[in-house]
């Protein structure tokens, strides 16, 4: 018996966008109906490619009854109306992180996901990543966790709309969040936040430049750092996520190179003897950003089964709201 596939609607036709319809267009239990963008180009290109449907406002793309499935690849300003509605009318969502600008908004996102018994997905790739994989097979090993470090850094010239006022990202929204998922889901809640917020670039209205330390409920203690303005950290590893995660019994290191596989890697420390875990190799890679590998594909893939089988989903709306309420505590305690 064949299974009818889900229609799937994207508004958003940037990069983000872009890889969500390439993945949607691979799973076998999708088809792609629609595509919005402000500047409808976009939507056409994409429209074109994947034969589907331009709509000039992203309000009819979701009252379609045959679209399903809503992914929101907008700038994060722009999700809590897009969502809701969405939710409204009983859609399924999967939202890019940030999903939202503060814990109101995404309160609302996640009540309206319960209250209509449909799925909402925050799109936190990295926890499908293999080093992310090859961390979580090996983390323990090295006992009782007393500390994370990471370090996540571009070195963006320019920041083009993120850096204009009102769109309500960051360093700390767009990077950041990424981070405090994992290590939330590695240590669980967070109780105490210090920060100080940098905004360095000219022109710019938005963080660029971020020190946050933190304790964990469970008396871990975090710091990450995260920057626009930093091109290495590492003569290996230019550009991407760095992570330390400091246990009782041994420490574990990634990298993470969202551009280029070839540096990703993973290491364990124990008995002051270090040695390279193998990270699982992906038949797939993601054409704009493969040094995130398959981690795309597989949550896509996830959340289509989740709605198929009648399941919730995590990374959920949930899981986003906990990021959103860091950042507000990390800018609240850095005035």
């Amino acid at each position: 018996m064949s299974v009818k596939k889900l229609g799937i609607g994207i508004i958003g036709c940037g990069k983000a966008g872009n890889y969500h319809t390439y993945w949607y267009s691979k799973n076998q239990n999708c088809l792609i109906k629609g595509f919005y963008n402000r500047t409808i180009e976009k939507a056409e290109e994409l429209a074109s490619k994947y034969n589907a449907k331009v709509y000039k406002k992203w309000e009819d793309l979701v009252k379609n009854p045959e679209i399903n499935v809503i992914s929101i690849c907008t700038p994060v300003n722009q999700h809590k109306d897009q969502a809701a509605l969405s939710l409204s009318l009983k859609k399924h969502v999967l939202c890019e992180k940030p999903m939202a600008c503060n814990s109101v908004e995404s309160k609302l996102m996640v009540n309206l996901a319960k209250e209509k018994k449909v799925n909402l997905g925050v799109f936190f790739n990295m926890r499908f990543n293999p080093v992310i994989n090859a961390v979580n097979d090996n983390i323990n090993k090295i006992g009782k966790i007393t500390s994370i470090d990471t370090s996540f850094q571009y070195n963006r010239k320019e920041l083009g709309w993120r850096g204009e006022q009102d769109m309500g990202t960051g360093v700390l929204m767009e990077m950041g969040t990424h981070v405090i998922d994992l290590a939330l889901y590695w240590l669980g809640d967070i109780v105490r936040v210090h920060s100080e917020i940098g905004r360095f670039k000219k022109n710019s209205y938005c963080d660029d430049h971020d020190f946050i330390i933190c304790k964990f409920r469970n008396g871990a203690i975090g710091k990450f750092y995260m920057s626009y303005n930093d091109p290495s950290f590492y003569d290996e590893q230019v550009e991407g996520l760095f992570g330390q995660i400091l246990g009782e019994e041994g420490k574990i290191c990634f990298l993470l190179n969202s551009y280029n596989p070839l540096k990703n890697r993973v290491f364990i420390i124990e008995n002051n003897k270090k040695k390279e875990i193998k990270i699982r190799d992906s038949k797939e890679y993601d054409r704009i950003y493969p040094g995130h590998m398959d981690s795309f594909k597989i949550l896509i893939d996830s959340f289509i089964k989740s709605i198929l089988e009648n399941k919730s989903f995590v990374p959920s709306g949930e899981d986003g709201a906990k990021t959103i309420k860091f950042v507000e505590d990390a800018f609240r305690n850095s005035e």
